[in-house]
């Protein structure tokens, strides 16, 4: 018997299994990631700030003040924080937002993959697996805490309406495809990169029937409204970075070294894997590559003062999850048979067309260098990496392995297909549905941990109380929020409290207490950034430094917060405070104490 379905109900499967799946996070009060999960809370919070305040003509402060264009200094990705505003909107807290925004993310993803492998594919439920095999691998949920860099949706509808335009020579769907695909910039740079990379390799491969000449208006008008529709954005980010204010305390050659994919990454699974044990990434490991690929000859120029953003370091045997995560590239058996099948047995063009992707994603994986043990072999792209600053943006290169992963889930709905058709010429019938089931089950064992790894938030999400002491005052106050590190080594980061996400926790606050704070942290930082921290590192052994805090920042309020340690040692930071003779407390509870900043020193008072 044949099922019918439709693409409304093929989309409606997905929701549900997706609202299902994640709903363990927002009952449990958490978040799927503990950095750039964050980012997306606070900078979305900050654009919904930012919006009511057009509205209302309130002032609503900054975080790392005295900067306004926070937005500038990392993708803080404006496509997506709609989504998550629309939950807001809709009164929900940051944890349920976050479930709804996640949601929306992998449904969309997985039903625009869908599509395209019905394009591949006869049989509609081998499709559905495809989009489920995407979604649903541990290299997506190991980067999860980049949500934005695992949302193509747009990119894939954009590939979706260039295959329709090579099917059925409509021009219209070129125009729909450009569209898409420049849109996909306000979502993740990341992804539109790959995606340029994924669309210029699908028109390479079909040059012979573009129809140029017949199409060559259309085709003319579609470059103008990509190029419209994308020129700002790069021009937004680019003039930033080309001012003296823009400061970067990467390398990011190392950077990309380590954020790239080894052949060991193809063991690495996440924790609580129901089948594969858990293989962490050492702060040790990451450090031997980096010195394997100095060892080779790449020349390491220490930046000046970035030793003052870089926070507690992790000890070398713990894992820095932030890069050992995003490596999670063991995605299973199964996938790799099914798609070997399907590669054997599919059409030339197509089978031409998802090859040339996959290597063209696993290339740029591998970034500059590919290390095995202590053996480093330098990647035709380390030049790229060395001599041009267009990689050099290419920070994390192991995403692209997403692009490995989209053929892969394609080839092997291929692969299902082929099986049930020669289950059925064996006599050996077995519902398509229940086919697809069992291959989706067998994936997901292999692939999802359970629990999900996820991140304590509830307790972050909501600005405490004691910075109504700050908010009943007429004026707007500039604050110095305490403990604080950039936290870029990412001591910790296991944990659902980390450096370097505290930052973006009181991020976060700013958009509810909407006082200026100096604190913050972005993928880059303005200099001013650096300079707090400097002052901050000087508080132990210059009492005097607070004055420097209230002339060349204007900072009325120093806040320390009890609660929010990483690190025991961080603790003696209030009792410098409470013996700094320019400070007055004027608040202090079981989680904040609150100073004032006074000229004179009490010492100094008749």
């Amino acid at each position: 018997m044949k099922i019918k379905y439709s693409n409304s109900l093929i989309f409606l499967f997905y929701s549900l299994f997706f609202l299902l799946l994640f709903l363990q996070l927002p009952i449990n009060g958490n978040i799927a990631g503990n950095c750039d999960t964050w980012y997306v809370i606070a900078y979305s919070n900050a654009y919904l700030a930012k919006l009511t305040s057009f509205f209302t003509g309130a002032e609503i402060g900054s975080a790392l003040y005295p900067i306004k264009d926070i937005y500038a200094y990392g993708e803080s990705a404006i496509g997506t924080a709609i989504i998550f505003i629309f939950f807001k909107l809709l009164g929900c807290s940051d944890v349920w937002a976050f479930y709804g925004f996640i949601t929306v993310l992998f449904s969309l993803t997985a039903f625009s993959i869908f599509l395209i492998a019905k394009l591949y594919v006869q049989q509609w439920w081998a499709a559905l697996f495809a989009g489920l095999a995407f979604m649903c691998s541990s290299f997506t949920f190991g980067n999860i805490d980049s949500p934005h860099t695992v949302f193509f949706a747009p990119t894939f509808f954009a590939f979706y309406f260039v295959k329709l335009f090579l099917q059925k020579k409509h021009n219209y769907y070129l125009l729909i495809a450009s569209i898409l695909a420049g849109i996909q910039v306000y979502f993740s740079a990341y992804v539109f990169l790959f995606g340029t990379i994924v669309l210029g390799l699908l028109v390479l491969i079909n040059w012979s029937v573009l129809r140029l000449k017949e199409s060559i208006i259309y085709w003319a008008l579609a470059l103008v409204l990509f190029l419209l529709i994308t020129v700002p954005f790069f021009n937004f980010y680019f003039s930033k970075m080309a001012q003296p204010i823009f400061y970067n305390p990467f390398d990011s050659v190392l950077l990309a070294e380590a954020h790239s994919l080894d052949p060991v990454d193809f063991t690495r699974s996440l924790s609580d894997n129901l089948l594969y044990a858990h293989q962490p990434m050492p702060s040790k490991t990451i450090k031997k590559n980096g010195d394997l690929l100095t060892d080779y000859g790449y020349t390491y120029a220490p930046i000046k003062d970035a030793k003052f953003m870089q926070g507690k370091q992790a000890k070398t045997t713990d894992e820095v999850r932030y890069v050992s995560a995003r490596r999670t590239a063991n995605i299973g058996i199964l996938i790799y048979i099914l798609a070997f099948i399907g590669l054997l047995m599919t059409i030339y063009k197509a089978r031409l067309e998802l090859a040339f992707i996959g290597l063209a994603g696993l290339f740029l994986a591998f970034g500059p260098v590919i290390i095995i043990g202590d053996f480093l072999l330098p990647s035709p792209t380390y030049p790229l990496y060395t001599m041009t600053s267009f990689f050099q943006v290419l920070r994390v290169p192991c995403r692209a392995f997403f692009l490995t992963l989209f053929s892969l889930s394609i080839l092997a709905a291929y692969g299902l297909s082929y099986l049930s058709k020669y289950a059925q010429r064996k006599n050996f019938t077995l519902p398509p549905l229940l086919f697809v089931g069992l291959a989706s089950i067998l994936f997901m064992i292999e692939n999802i941990s359970f629990p999900l790894n996820a991140f304590e938030a509830s307790k972050y999400q909501t600005v405490p109380t004691e910075y109504q002491e700050l908010t009943k005052q007429s004026k707007k106050n500039t604050i110095l929020i305490l403990p604080s590190e950039v936290g870029i080594a990412l001591g910790k980061d296991t944990e659902s409290l980390c450096q370097y996400n505290r930052e973006i926790i009181y991020m976060n606050w700013q958009n509810q207490h909407q006082q200026n704070i100096l604190n913050g942290v972005n993928g880059y930082f303005p200099r001013n950034r650096l300079e707090v921290q400097k002052l901050i590192y000087q508080l132990r052994n210059n009492p005097g430094v607070v004055l420097s805090f209230a002339k060349d920042y204007a900072v009325s309020h120093v806040l320390f917060h009890k609660n929010m340690l990483v690190y025991s040692y961080e603790q003696e930071i209030l009792s410098f405070l409470e013996k700094n003779p320019y400070l007055k407390q004027v608040k202090n509870t079981s989680n904040v104490a609150i100073f004032t900043i006074q000229t004179t020193s009490s010492t100094e008072k008749p």
